[in-house]
């Protein structure tokens, strides 16, 4: 099933979450839905939590920001989603530059809902697959007709 035929992704990966685990699963995740990403190599995003809403800090927040995530999402084509699963690195992007960048779950539930479409009703399945079972002999691990 190809889901996520003709989505482009750019991808910002939460610092903390690259240094504790990494982006592998992420990554597993969007091929799995077909999505065409890029992983950036954006470091952080500047915000980490309180740290840029501080009046002392807010410049270095958004220079740190401007280093490379924020003009690598403005750069990027309008149909393109812009993924960031922190909520400070959401934040910023939406702060600072007119895009909203969204979950990785949330680009889940939108290849979900790309296919959802060309399903059968869940009830037809539901019938199909009791139909199925009892067509079938029950067989034990040995394969001998349980019946």
């Amino acid at each position: 099933m190809d889901r996520g035929a003709g989505r482009r992704a750019i991808v910002h990966g939460h610092c903390h979450q690259e240094a504790v685990i990494g982006l592998d699963a992420d990554r597993k995740l969007l091929e799995r839905i077909g999505l065409d990403f890029e992983v950036l190599d954006s470091g952080c995003c500047g915000l980490a939590g309180s740290f840029g809403f501080e009046a002392s800090k807010y410049d270095i927040s958004v220079a740190i920001g401007e280093r490379r995530l924020l003009p690598a999402v403005r750069e990027a084509p309008a149909d393109s989603l812009i993924l960031a699963d922190g909520f400070s690195c959401r934040t910023q992007i939406e702060q600072l530059t007119d895009r909203r960048a969204m979950h990785v779950a949330e680009a889940i539930e939108l290849a979900i809902k790309r296919v959802a479409p060309r399903l059968p009703p869940r009830s037809t399945l539901a019938s199909a697959r009791r139909g199925d079972l009892l067509r079938r002999p029950l067989q034990s691990e040995r394969g001998l007709d349980m019946r």
